[in-house]
Formats: structure tokens, sequence, C-alpha cells
């Protein structure tokens, strides 16, 4: 028997369609510890309703991608 037990790291990033107000989820492992998590204006397909818009970080969490070099 092992006395080590293996893992990785996943991003989740939630998603809340602001037609049909259904949410879901989309995960990602990455592939370098300097990876940009950064996915504004990027394209997003509402798999609920069809609707079709650019992702826009909620209020407030901006501020972790803004100080992602600053530990403290």
């Amino acid at each position: 028997m092992s006395n080590t037990i293996d893992y990785t790291i996943e991003i989740l990033y939630h998603f809340t369609c602001l037609q049909c107000q259904h949410w879901w989820s989309y995960s990602i492992t990455p592939t370098n510890i300097k990876m940009n998590l950064d996915i504004d204006d990027r394209l997003v397909h509402c798999m609920h309703c069809g609707n079709k818009g650019k992702a826009l970080i909620k209020k407030g969490f901006n501020e972790l991608l803004k100080n992602k070099e600053d530990p403290n």
C-alpha cells in the first residue's frame, strides 16, 4: 500500500447567461504556472437558450486577476 495520494489542479469557470439566467461550468487544466486566466471578450455560447455573448468577469473577481502577481 502506498502512503501517497496523487492530485491534479483544475481551473473551474462558472458562467451565468444574462438572457435565460441559467448557469453552467467549464473546467480546464492549466498548462503552466503563468497561464493567463482572463477570458474577457471571448465569445461564449449558452447551452441552455443559445444566447451568444462576450465573457465578462463578475464585479469583484477582476481584482483577483489584476493582483495575480502580488501574493499579498
